[in-house]
């Protein structure tokens, strides 16, 4: 593999190999799969998983790694979780929120947050304001 690294978009679309009754066994055969994987070619692998419904009722509240949905197999394997947010008053800036939610190696640790100016009209563009 020459790969250095591996994305992955749209986790629930991925299926599982083995046999389970109950789906999130399934996701979590998959979860686990990617970390040996990530180990056995030390590459980091990057996952985008949804968080649950109840993650969003609160524009006030940050999520937890255990409000992300499909499985727990994410929190228990992860090395890193992330989470964008917005709010009325960021979206009228056109603005996103980026914060840590767990870290087990990160100098920033839990809690980090970065607001991240975004432009979808005329270019797509990303760039840090703090």
């Amino acid at each position: 593999l020459e790969a250095t690294s591996i994305i992955v978009d749209q986790f629930s679309f991925i299926q599982w190999a083995g046999n389970h009754s109950r789906e999130n066994e399934g996701y979590k055969e998959i979860i686990y799969d990617m970390k040996n994987s990530a180990i056995d070619y030390d590459i980091p692998w990057y996952v985008a998983a949804q968080f649950n419904r109840t993650a969003g009722e609160s524009e006030d509240t940050w999520p937890t790694a255990q409000q992300i949905g499909l499985t727990r197999a994410v929190e228990e394997a992860s090395d890193l979780i992330m989470a964008l947010k917005t709010n009325d008053e960021l979206r009228e800036e056109r603005q996103v929120m980026l914060g840590v939610i767990e870290a087990r190696h990160c100098e920033s640790g839990p809690n980090a947050r970065w607001t991240i100016q975004t432009n979808f009209y005329e270019t797509t563009e990303f760039f840090l304001v703090r």
